[in-house]
């Protein structure tokens, strides 16, 4: 997962009266820059400000559980949930 998926697209979603400046120029020219080692270090800086003015406070983090029977190898994981089915083996049992 990318820190974009939360501080660009997540923090928007979620309605909040909450705004910074600083936090919004940091989070756009991060979107737009090409040095992956520049990106990571602006969105660095973002997630702090949203961290110290505690804008967001997650309530609840979902789980899911996948119970997979030993003969079963290649089982897809994903952390957004979405699984890619045609590479699951099944060997004889």
């Amino acid at each position: 997962p990318d820190p974009a998926n939360f501080l660009l697209v997540g923090s928007a979603s979620i309605p909040t009266n909450w705004s910074n400046d600083t936090y919004n120029s940091l989070v756009e020219k991060a979107r737009r820059i090409t040095d992956q080692e520049e990106r990571m270090n602006l969105y660095k800086q973002a997630d702090k400000i949203l961290v110290e003015e505690a804008a967001l406070m997650p309530l609840n983090y979902g789980k899911m559980h996948i119970f997979v029977k030993p003969w079963v190898s290649k089982c897809p994981t994903s952390a957004i949930y979405i699984f890619d089915w045609k590479d699951v083996i099944l060997e004889p049992h």
